[in-house]
């Protein structure tokens, strides 16, 4: 039987979003935010002023007067302007006893030292047979030994590693963070 090769070709074609969907764009609350599963550009021109990518982009204070009445200097800004949340490799966690609004924290990647490593020794003892005195006799191809006395030896290893940084990542799903700037003012 032959065999041919087979080859699949793939093309992207940009689909539009239906007006159904952009409908849901359209009501919306200030400050609120969402994940979205397509490319932000995907969103209708009315949409994406509506709707700002959250990935910490600066924004006009005087543009966007009710977000930024509902989110001010929260996550950064100056006398410029104000920024949105960045959520872009990011996952969000709830604020609360332990974290505070706003605040950023973990790592991409770590690289554990020493001083992450529970204190323990890798000390290893062994038992060895030494003959004293040359009280060895030749039997054929075999040493007999007549006369031996136990020694012990201890060992250590040596360090190892190179501190190389690892990644830190939980199992994820990318999509696109958007935060409403521009609906309903929350009450």
């Amino acid at each position: 039987m032959c065999k041919k090769p087979f080859f699949m070709l793939l093309f992207l074609i940009p689909i539009a979003i239906p007006p159904q969907a952009q409908a849901f764009f359209n009501q919306c609350t200030v400050g609120e935010m969402q994940w979205i599963p397509f490319p932000y550009m995907k969103l209708s021109e009315y949409n994406r002023e509506k709707w700002k990518l959250a990935d910490g982009q600066k924004l006009d204070p005087n543009k966007y007067r009710a977000l930024y009445e509902v989110i001010g200097f929260s996550y950064g800004g100056d006398f410029k302007g104000f920024n949105l949340p960045n959520l872009v490799g990011r996952v969000m966690v709830g604020a609360g006893e332990n974290y505070l609004l706003a605040e950023e924290f973990g790592r991409r990647q770590i690289a554990l030292t020493e001083q992450h490593l529970p204190a323990h020794e890798h000390a290893n003892t062994e038992t060895k047979y030494f003959v004293e005195n040359n009280r060895a006799k030749l039997a054929g191809q075999q040493i007999m030994v007549t006369e031996a006395k136990p020694k012990e030896i201890t060992k250590t290893t040596e360090s190892t590693g190179n501190s190389q940084a690892f990644s830190n990542l939980q199992p994820y799903l990318t999509l696109v963070p958007i935060i409403c700037a521009d609906g309903e003012y929350p009450t």
